[in-house]
């Protein structure tokens, strides 16, 4: 995860393994994603995934201004 600029949070380890591991369960019974083999998901699937958080992180303040993240503002659609 330090390659992705994310720190290594030990308390995510095992949420993080355990949704590759319901990944896996899943796929056998719907055929969700041609990747099979574990490291192959760990790579594909879960760092492809984290890896939109710090560029996420960096331009949160582009985000925001188109309202995405501003849950406080008033609606336009009036």
């Amino acid at each position: 995860m330090s390659e992705l600029g994310l720190p290594l949070d030990v308390l995510l380890i095992n949420p993080l393994l355990s949704y590759l591991d319901l990944l896996a369960k899943w796929n056998g019974v719907y055929n969700l994603t041609a990747i099979r083999d574990p490291n192959e998901m760990l790579t594909q699937h879960l760092m492809d995934c984290l890896a939109i958080i710090q560029p996420f992180q960096t331009s949160r303040s582009s985000v925001c201004g188109f309202g995405y993240c501003d849950t406080t503002s008033p609606s336009n659609s009036d």
